[in-house]
């Protein structure tokens, strides 16, 4: 027993030291983090600001009050907290169901790339994943007993849940479907806790966005093949080989396991049942679904076999040390060709990609792009913005690298179809001949692209019409 537990405490400890190297790194890689932010800063300002979709409102308040306390580093630092919590949380889980497997979900969980990148960013994946955590906790005590204590901390962990992400109602729906598969006559209680939650969440979704808000809040304009395609490659990036190998093999051996794993199994098929149509029709950066997969992978270590288990964990933790990239793609033209190359972990390429996009995002830096942008018309204020990855002016103007234009502004169709944001949606646009802003890198099985401004120290940039 005292060796499982040194073996647990040196696992939370290396993940703990691996987020501190990072909470100062700036925004996280997910293109979103700076409109986290930008959320925050508008909270803070009195008014409330949603960061994407529908908004994210427990997340965004609670980013708020870390980033008036200490600034980006104390937002990072709180997402690593909170992150540290939903794993202790996941290790209690796995004790219910397997006690000797437990110090190894705590090397799977404290080693998973998912959870690695995101913990000392301010972006919202660790905390879903700890309301997840905290979700399945409620979840095995309220099928203990249903008492009233139970059920409230059911309806909270599911309203937090929510709260947090407005995708994870598709996770609480799962766990809640689970629940009552077995529960008989005491079904009545459980619908009554969760359509309390959902109820309140979806009162607060009302007051903040308006009616209007919520019918305009998730919209693409990709074509059907190619958010087909952008789901294939960034799933099959995101989850991994162990995250795959998990799925296929509580596929197949999944019954075989102690029968005190049956809800938790029954909660990982309804999951992915509910996400997969999700994710079909509005695929992107799939972080999201670090739930799901971290949870399904969990459950692959506690309940396979010994021999399973442990080559899902060995496969989990390889990513972070060293990834395949399949695609390489030049920073001047953005041109996409075959070349399969070992690179750095996930971990190692995340914190050079947000050493760039810190360096970019310094004032110097913006005002620096700006006095190179050829007149008449050039805007003398830009602001960097992950999200393009550039920089925009307040009158809607971009200025981005020509390598990363094919996937911001729409041209036609062909691959352009993969961009995310239409033509139409800026006045202006300029491109320089280097990157503004880091690649998609291990996320879309491409190799890092190397920062062509640090590099020369020289930029030149010119107005398009594209």
């Amino acid at each position: 027993m005292r060796i499982r537990n040194i073996i647990v405490l040196i696992a939370i400890t290396g993940f703990i030291a691996a987020g501190l190297a990072g909470i100062d790194l700036g925004w996280g890689t997910d293109r979103d983090s700076i409109r986290v932010i930008d959320s925050a800063r508008a909270i803070l300002s009195g008014h409330y600001q949603r960061s994407r979709s529908l908004g994210f409102p427990l997340h965004e308040a609670a980013t708020a009050l870390f980033f008036a306390c200490g600034g980006l580093v104390a937002a990072n630092l709180a997402s690593l907290i909170v992150t540290t919590a939903g794993i202790v949380a996941a290790l209690r889980m796995a004790q219910h169901v397997a006690p000797a497997r437990v110090p190894l979900a705590a090397i799977t969980l404290c080693t998973a790339p998912l959870l690695l990148v995101n913990a000392s960013s301010a972006i919202d994946f660790g905390w879903s994943f700890a309301a997840g955590m905290a979700l399945i906790l409620a979840a095995l005590r309220v099928q203990r007993d249903q008492t009233v204590p139970a059920l409230a901390a059911f309806a909270t962990a599911a309203l937090a849940a929510m709260l947090l992400r407005p995708d994870n109602v598709l996770f609480a729906a799962a766990v809640t479907w689970a629940l009552l598969w077995r529960h008989g006559p005491a079904r009545y209680r459980i619908i009554l806790a969760i359509a309390a939650a959902g109820l309140l969440a979806a009162g607060i979704f009302l007051a903040l966005n308006g009616m209007h808000g919520l019918l305009t809040g998730v919209s693409t304009t990709r074509p059907l093949w190619a958010r087909a395609a952008r789901a294939t490659i960034f799933a099959s990036a995101a989850l991994g080989p162990a995250g795959v190998l998990a799925l296929m093999m509580l596929a197949r051996h999944g019954n075989e396991a102690a029968p005190q794993g049956a809800l938790l199994r029954r909660i990982a098929w309804l999951a992915w049942l509910l996400y997969v149509p999700r994710f079909a029709a509005l695929p992107d950066q799939v972080d999201y679904l670090i739930v799901p997969t971290m949870f399904s992978l969990l459950l692959a270590v506690c309940v396979l076999p010994w021999r399973r288990a442990v080559t899902c964990a060995v496969l989990s933790a390889l990513p972070a040390v060293i990834t395949v990239s399949i695609f390489a793609r030049d920073a001047e033209t953005g041109a996409l060709r075959l070349a399969i190359s070992p690179q750095w972990g996930a971990e190692p390429q995340d914190w050079a990609a947000r050493r760039f996009a810190s360096y970019m995002g310094r004032p110097n830096m913006a005002a620096y792009v700006a006095a190179r942008l050829p007149a008449p018309g050039a805007p003398a204020t830009l602001e960097y913005d992950t999200y393009m990855p550039g920089y925009v002016s307040p009158a809607h103007d971009l200025v981005i690298g020509e390598g990363q234009l094919y996937r911001i502004v729409a041209r036609g169709a062909g691959p352009a179809s993969l961009a995310t944001v239409p033509r139409a949606f800026f006045r202006t646009i300029f491109t320089c001949d280097a990157l503004l802003g880091p690649g998609a890198g291990w996320r879309g099985w491409e190799a890092p692209v190397t920062n062509a401004l640090t590099r020369s120290g020289t930029l030149q940039c010119r107005r398009t019409d594209q």
